[in-house]
């Protein structure tokens, strides 16, 4: 009997300490941002992702994954980003933009397939009205995630 009350206990402990979790997301790269950033990127509309791709490690597209447009990117005068994708972590943000080793960078909150929050880490190209992010991941080999975002008045 305690050894089943004591793996219940355990069973919910570990699911409030993951639920926790998802809210306690630290964006630590914000040290790293800079002002002079956002005289490329539009800090009074937002950005609205227009198609996500598999592409090499220069943007080049392999396969369309999906169009998708749904996802927006709202940049705030602090380097924090607003995002629709998931619940922002305890502060209200879900990502930050940074610059480090000289590049262009875009911290951002996301889920894994097992349900948890990671922070994914982006690449960031900036072409006129478009912001090109490609997943900064050394272990995923020739295909990253890329993410077209278009620019869109408030």
């Amino acid at each position: 009997m305690v050894k089943k009350a004591t793996k219940i206990l355990v069973f919910f402990l570990i699911l409030f300490y993951g639920n926790c979790m998802s809210s306690a997301q630290t964006l630590r790269n914000i040290k790293y941002f800079n002002k002079d950033i956002l005289k490329t990127i539009d800090t009074i509309g937002y950005y609205q992702c227009i198609g996500i791709y598999f592409s090499d490690k220069n943007y080049k597209i392999i396969t369309e994954l999906r169009n998708e447009t749904s996802r927006i990117l709202k940049f705030k005068g602090n380097g924090y980003i607003e995002s629709n994708t998931v619940k922002p972590n305890r502060e209200g943000y879900n990502g930050i933009l940074y610059s480090k080793n000289d590049k262009l960078k875009i911290d951002l909150i996301g889920g894994a397939s097992d349900g948890s929050k990671i922070i994914r880490s982006y690449k960031l190209k900036i072409e006129g009205n478009r912001l090109h992010l490609l997943e900064d991941n050394p272990f995923m080999g020739s295909e990253l995630i890329y993410y077209i975002y278009e620019r869109k008045a408030n």
